[in-house]
């Protein structure tokens, strides 16, 4: 992964990117992580040695991605006997889950949290498990967490931790939910730079759509990748012609 920056004339963003081959073998690149303005980078890694702190954190996302996608290699012996009153069935329909919630970028927030309130215990485990449990079986808090160990991922997380999660998570709901972008009329987006139909300033994404607003759209389609976006255009059908009374767009 590496440190992108996004100039316009009046503002610099930085994103924390990633190179991946496509389907086709093509080397394209995408966004993992909008770490703001100089001030918002600033205020979350400090005014000393900045880069060296953004660095060091783009380092340790590297780390972790390759974990993530390291070769297992699980040995079974056919002369073992299988324990009576052991748990052998696990269910893996939480899984196609896990893609919706990274895309959301839930694990991300978690992680904000986290680095702000300093806890003990894993958010991002946390709000998955209910996540998932509650999709997959519908109950209390308590009985997410028994559910929950029905999963190939067993939960480490405890009751109390869960209550003491969800007090977090209502305490932050608020910056959740009104993430803020920067508009100053233009913003160099890669080698295209997109003009805007005024200067917005600071808005939210609902604010951005009442104002149509090109820059915060060119700021999320480049933290969405050129597939994920395209993926989601053509879902939308947006990608596609449509006719009206006998006239057909382009698509």
């Amino acid at each position: 992964m590496k440190l992108t920056i996004s100039k316009s004339k009046n503002a610099t963003l930085y994103y924390v990117q990633k190179s991946y081959r496509t389907e086709s073998g093509k080397s394209s690149t995408r966004t993992v992580e909008r770490l703001g303005t100089i001030e918002e980078v600033e205020a979350r890694f400090g005014k000393e040695n900045t880069m060296e702190a953004v660095k060091a954190y783009i380092r340790e996302l590297t780390k972790e991605d390759k974990e993530l996608r390291r070769d297992v290699v699980v040995k079974f012996s056919q002369s073992t006997l299988i324990k009576n009153d052991t748990q052998r069935c696990f269910n893996g329909g939480y899984l196609f889950l896990q893609k919706v919630y990274h895309e959301l970028g839930l694990d991300k927030i978690c992680k904000k949290i986290e680095k702000k309130h300093k806890n003990e215990y894993d958010l991002n485990e946390i709000l998955s498990m209910l996540l998932y449990t509650r999709v997959l079986y519908p109950g209390s808090k308590r009985s997410s967490l028994e559910d929950a160990k029905r999963f190939i991922e067993q939960p480490k997380a405890n009751i109390h931790q869960v209550y003491r999660a969800l007090s977090l998570f209502a305490e932050e709901m608020d910056d959740i939910q009104t993430r803020s972008f920067v508009c100053e009329g233009s913003a160099q987006v890669g080698a295209e730079v997109v003009i805007c139909n005024g200067v917005h300033g600071t808005l939210t994404f609902e604010e951005a759509l009442a104002h149509s607003c090109n820059v915060v759209f060119a700021q999320v389609a480049a933290e969405l990748g050129p597939e994920l976006l395209m993926q989601y255009a053509q879902q939308t059908g947006i990608a596609s012609r449509l006719s009206f009374d006998g006239t057909t767009t382009t698509a």
